[in-house]
């Protein structure tokens, strides 16, 4: 089960591309565990945007999310 549910721009390593790419549309589970306080979370992100090489983190075959969730880094603007 997901914490949390999103959308995301995925690099062209992970299928994005500027019209109907292969990663438009696919859904992908990421779990991470935090640093701070050792937590593990658990999100969906579906492919709904391109995150293009030009940007530095999508740049040379980086797979890469740009995470589109309103307030996700700032929990108290979420609820």
């Amino acid at each position: 089960d997901a914490t949390f549910y999103g959308t995301a721009a995925v690099s062209q390593a992970l299928g994005g591309g500027y019209w109907m790419a292969e990663g438009c549309g696919k859904c992908w589970r990421v779990t991470g565990t935090s640093s701070i306080t050792s937590k593990t979370t658990t999100l969906i992100l579906k492919g709904a945007n391109f995150c293009p090489p030009s940007n530095p983190a999508c740049s040379g075959n980086r797979a890469h999310f740009d995470i589109a969730a309103p307030g996700f880094d700032v929990l108290v603007y979420s609820f």
